[in-house]
């Protein structure tokens, strides 16, 4: 168990520093290479409608591969995204051309994301143990890490830092995957072993959504918190400097962002036994009401900085904890969709729309109006949250009565 919780715990610190060295800084890169506001979201935007259209074809593909063909599958992706981020960093690209192609470098990244998480659910669902939430949190770590490092790279040497950051960090991780024992099906002891079956075939996008329509409810509440959120961190280097900040304290900022995530993330499996997943829920809302607007309205960069260590109790809370609930409410067969709509509800539909107006309301309002749309999509989230954390608490208590009776 523990050298399969160490390379798992691997694939997730290098492929969370590959995820910041091309996504962190990508409002950086594209004023950089010319582009305003608008156009950055029209990028973030773009590749969120990538990740929601391409997303639920690629899990249903995945579901049906074995961990040495994801494998294969992820070396193609991450060789060619080393291209192509090479070509946005160092070839003077015209801004079209540079805007599809960080279109096709985010938006595969952002899919890439559900396929990693399904693995600790095929572990688990294989009878082998593995902590989720504190492989997850090496990835915060690792993203917190190479955020205030890069940080500091780019204010003195310009955005190519980045590159050879997640060249070298996307070669590790794919060697971190092919490292990884196989998944063997969970057997009865006594009982030979018995040829693999082929995968059921999970429900479409419509069917899912009929069938878990409580999940769908915490998934829309968790997309509009994550609105907020995405366009307040995607604009984050536009709100540290018009407080007096510059990009170094930007790197501080997601270092701080991302470092609050590793002891919640880890902890909860063991906070999901002790208060429920409905109780869990709420506190999340909570906190992503805190981190949001204590951002929104900030008077000082201090401020800011306090709102992003309520990250770790509002992200990454409902990030590990939505995981393993997929994983143990939704058919073997609908896992990994579930995990993908994860993704596009929040990284998809949330990004898109928050990375898109928060461009388009800085351009022609100001800074001001994209925090009143974050703060309006923050309460509506934590609404939805709430219900559904109520309702899995109803709905936990009546299994429970069948149970004992």
């Amino acid at each position: 168990m523990q050298s399969l919780q160490l390379r798992y715990g691997a694939l997730q610190f290098f492929y969370y520093i590959a995820t910041c060295a091309a996504c962190a800084f990508v409002t950086v890169v594209l004023q950089y290479r010319g582009l305003d506001n608008t156009q950055v979201g029209i990028v973030t935007a773009s590749a969120c409608v990538l990740s929601v259209l391409a997303g639920p074809v690629l899990s249903r593909v995945a579901a049906r591969f074995s961990l040495a063909q994801v494998a294969r599958l992820f070396d193609v992706e991450f060789i060619a995204l080393e291209v192509l981020f090479a070509a946005i960093i160092v070839v003077p690209l015209p801004i079209p051309a540079v805007m599809i192609a960080y279109i096709l470098l985010y938006g595969a990244i952002m899919i890439s994301s559900p396929l990693t998480s399904q693995i600790a659910i095929d572990y688990l669902r294989a009878g082998k143990p593995i902590n989720f939430g504190l492989a997850r949190g090496m990835g915060s770590v690792s993203y917190a890490i190479c955020a205030a490092l890069a940080g500091q790279g780019v204010n003195v040497l310009g955005p190519a830092v980045l590159l050879p950051v997640f060249v070298i960090s996307a070669a590790a991780f794919l060697i971190s995957m092919h490292a990884l024992p196989p998944i063997a099906p969970r057997e009865a002891e006594g009982t030979p072993p018995t040829a693999p079956s082929a995968p059921a075939r999970g429900r479409g996008v419509a069917a899912f959504v009929a069938r878990y329509r409580l999940l769908m409810l915490i998934l829309v509440g968790f997309g509009f918190a994550y609105s907020a959120s995405s366009c307040l961190s995607t604009y984050l280097i536009n709100i540290v400097t018009s407080l007096g900040g510059d990009v170094s304290l930007y790197g501080i900022g997601i270092f701080l962002n991302a470092m609050s995530e590793l002891p919640f993330m880890a902890l909860v499996p063991r906070l999901r036994r002790r208060f429920g997943t409905g109780a869990l829920l709420m506190v999340a809302a909570v906190a992503y009401l805190a981190r949001n607007l204590l951002i929104s309205f900030a008077p000082s960069l201090p401020v800011v900085f306090l709102g992003l260590a309520f990250q770790g109790l509002s992200f990454g809370t409902l990030t590990s904890l939505l995981t393993y609930y997929v994983g143990e409410t939704c058919e073997e067969a609908d896992g990994m969709l579930g995990q993908t709509l994860i993704a596009i509800m929040t990284s998809g539909f949330g990004s898109m729309a928050g990375n898109y107006l928060g461009g388009r309301l800085q351009d022609t309002l100001g800074l001001d109006a994209m925090f009143v749309y974050a703060a309006a999509c923050t309460v509506i989230g934590v609404a939805f949250l709430i219900a559904g954390g109520v309702l899995e608490r109803r709905r936990a208590s009546v299994a429970a009565a069948r149970r004992a009776a």
